[in-house]
């Protein structure tokens, strides 16, 4: 049970941290956007 939590846990990983990567790279441009365009 173990082993095959921590295998699926380890194939998760990279897409959760592509995920993440992307996520925070849009949440920056929108954030820089924002800061840039007068609101």
């Amino acid at each position: 049970m173990l082993i095959s939590f921590s295998f699926g846990l380890s194939l998760l990983l990279p897409i959760l941290l592509k995920i993440l990567r992307d996520w925070s790279k849009i949440y920056y441009m929108s954030f820089v956007l924002n800061i840039k365009l007068p609101s």
